[in-house]
């Protein structure tokens, strides 16, 4: 092979401290392609930024009890640009509450009757740019409340056996829509 200095490249070749051999072409190269990655990344970062389904922030909902002892039950509240939702109803204090008029509920039941959790699910506006999931682990029982702008949706929810339902709703104004969602 010769001596490394005179090989087909016209670039000069530069040594650094690990005794590894790379030619200022190769140098220019990786700096090109680092700073295109980089330009990709953050420009990728930059647009989910703006998205809806990114900017989901956690607050809590508490909602009045009248029973023995009385106060108030408190629940995770989930909000994004242009909806919010909760999950309720486990045991019989939370299915005798008054929750806020939200423009969606679902109440999850199995095939047999019994209530179902822990449902993943998506919600898209068709006529516009509502569009956000709901993890899985966000619903803690068998109530979803959704409150979103008046529009046509897809729904679909996928439940812990992998069995998915989808859905189309029309959601109004002042109006709550109740949909039983059935496995």
């Amino acid at each position: 092979m010769g001596d490394p200095q005179y090989q087909c490249f016209s670039t000069p070749l530069i040594r650094n401290r690990s005794n590894l051999t790379i030619r200022q072409h190769d140098i220019r190269w990786i700096l090109a392609v680092n700073f295109l990655s980089f330009m990709i990344l953050f420009s990728y970062t930059y647009a989910r930024a703006d998205d809806s389904t990114m900017a989901v922030t956690e607050s809590t909902l508490r909602v009045p009890y009248t029973g023995a002892p009385s106060g108030s039950l408190s629940f995770p509240l989930y909000k994004g640009q242009n909806f919010s939702y909760f999950s309720a109803g486990v045991g019989l204090e939370e299915r005798t509450l008054t929750y806020p008029s939200y423009s969606l509920k679902l109440i999850l039941v199995q095939d047999g009757g019994a209530y179902l959790s822990n449902v993943a699910m998506t919600v898209h506006q068709l006529d516009g740019p509502v569009s956000f999931d709901i993890p899985a682990a966000h619903v803690e029982g068998p109530w979803v409340f959704i409150n979103i702008p008046t529009g046509t949706y897809v729904l679909k929810a996928m439940n812990s056996q992998q069995q998915l339902l989808e859905k189309q709703i029309d959601v109004v104004d002042d109006k709550q829509k109740v949909l039983y969602l059935r496995w």
